[in-house]
């Protein structure tokens, strides 16, 4: 009775949350595409970040413009292959990226001033943090 009783609930968690029933993975595809289009921004438009600024000038002390741009850009494809692929590895390394990318966003706009932006890239990296752990349980396959 008890190994029925068990067998049961091991179907019902692989129906919940299993191999064969993934959640969508919105969040992580909202970052894919906010990556990609900040990464085409940045490729295409090579005074984005105004020297001349003190919020952009903090971000190109950290690295340059292109190497935003690359870093955005890399970091949504390793999610995007990872999600079509169906590969947890570079899924993992991807969202961890972003995280801390948008901690550092995060940091130079708020250590200018405290503002849309500096709310709107900590809460892109706190859900990032915590989408980590949700990989194994969302995909598209």
């Amino acid at each position: 009775m008890i190994s029925q009783k068990e067998e049961l609930n091991k179907i019902s968690d692989n129906y919940i949350v299993g191999e064969g029933n993934k959640h969508f993975p919105t969040f992580e595809l909202f970052l894919i595409m906010f990556s990609i289009s900040l990464s085409i921004l940045l490729f295409i438009s090579s005074d984005t970040l105004d020297p001349n600024g003190k919020l952009y000038s903090n971000m190109l002390k950290i690295m340059s413009q292109n190497m935003w741009a690359l870093s955005f850009f890399v970091i949504s494809m390793l999610k995007a292959v990872g999600l079509l692929f169906d590969k947890r590895q570079l899924r993992y390394i991807g969202i961890s990226a972003s995280c801390v990318l948008y901690f550092i966003l995060f940091v130079c706009y708020f250590s200018i001033f405290p503002s849309l932006g500096s709310l709107f890239f900590f809460w892109l990296f706190v859900f990032s943090g915590v989408s980590i752990p949700l990989v194994k349980k969302t995909g598209i396959k």
